[in-house]
């Protein structure tokens, strides 16, 4: 089961309160990466989606899409024992597919059964 976290906000289209999903982990079950190694995979499974990737140093890894006349921006983190990818507060979407395809090709590139 994915756990998804969700943030309040007011949508500006319909004025009253909406969730945006802001983060999906991903647990690496005994998988322990170098820096590297998980800088790598980061970058591959950015790259499966045609996301830009703006920056990969150490543990954390930042990737843009222009989408429609939007912006979508997206970090991964490793945190040890999971990959952390969420949306940057003012690059979101009310839509948890981007986070979720992207977990799902993270979790292909590090052979994670997902």
């Amino acid at each position: 089961m994915v756990s998804v976290s969700y943030a309040e906000y007011v949508s500006p289209r319909e004025q009253q309160k909406a969730y945006a999903p802001l983060m999906v982990e991903l647990p690496l079950e005994n998988l322990t990466l170098t820096e590297q190694q998980f800088q790598d995979a980061a970058r591959r499974a950015f790259s499966r989606r045609r996301w830009n990737v703006l920056d990969a140093k150490g543990n954390l890894a930042t990737a843009e899409l222009e989408r429609k006349g939007a912006i979508y921006r997206v970090d991964m983190e490793n945190k040890g024992s999971s990959i952390e990818i969420r949306f940057q507060p003012e690059y979101s979407d009310k839509r948890t597919n981007y986070l979720m395809n992207l977990r799902r090709d993270l979790a292909f590139e590090l052979r994670i059964n997902d």
